[in-house]
């Protein structure tokens, strides 16, 4: 909104802000306790649904995503920077072998995952191997289009966490972007939490005008 530089064709002046309302002789003082108790009903919802974005993250990308809800836990920051809620995912992608890895031996065209619910996937010369400790999904390196017989192991990845919310997929191997997931997730989410905040706004605008 453009700044009025020029009030002397103002007839009236309406607070919005309860302060300044109040601090007006006192005669906008209805105006200022109605105002401040809508900031005060509109800060408690945004609390609110700022502690449920974690998990309705959470849930939202277990129902897309084969993966166990212990392994999204630390995985997300929510910030309020008070004019919108700030969901951080981390980067850090998730092992294939996480993603219900399975191998049925050599005879078999390569381990299996299934990264999206409902979607068994087989990745071609990967196989299931201990390393120094830890089971994971490996392939060996390729030099050209060829794999190198008892070559050097590479671990297989499946999505990061922010890739799941964001839907960006990529390539478990090179890790390069390779199109996208088909459900909207993010777009989900941001509708799940846009009808929380609504209800929670309802539901404290309410408390507070029966404050009186």
């Amino acid at each position: 909104m453009a700044r009025l530089r020029n009030r002397k064709g103002q007839a009236l002046r309406f607070f919005t802000n309860g302060k300044r309302a109040d601090d007006v002789y006192g005669l906008f003082d209805h105006v200022g306790r109605v105002v401040r108790r809508t900031e005060e009903a509109a800060k408690k919802a945004r609390v609110s649904t700022s502690r449920r974005a974690e998990s309705f993250a959470k849930e939202e990308i277990q129902k897309d995503f084969n993966i166990r809800s212990g392994l999204l836990s630390g995985k997300f920051r929510v910030v309020d920077s008070g004019d919108a809620i700030r969901l951080f995912a981390s980067q850090r992608r998730v092992p294939l072998l996480e993603f219900g890895g399975r191998w049925g031996g050599r005879k078999t065209p390569g381990a299996t995952a299934e990264i999206e619910r409902g979607n068994r996937e087989t990745f071609a010369s990967s196989f299931i191997a201990t390393v120094k400790g830890k089971r994971a999904v490996r392939v060996r390196k390729k030099v050209g289009d060829k794999r190198v017989r008892r070559g050097p192991l590479k671990m297989l990845y499946g999505p990061s966490p922010k890739d799941m919310v964001t839907g960006q997929r990529s390539d478990p191997e090179t890790r390069n972007p390779e199109g996208r997931y088909p459900r909207d997730l993010r777009k989900r989410l941001i509708a799940r939490l846009a009808a929380f905040h609504i209800a929670e706004l309802r539901r404290l605008y309410e408390v507070e005008s029966r404050r009186g």
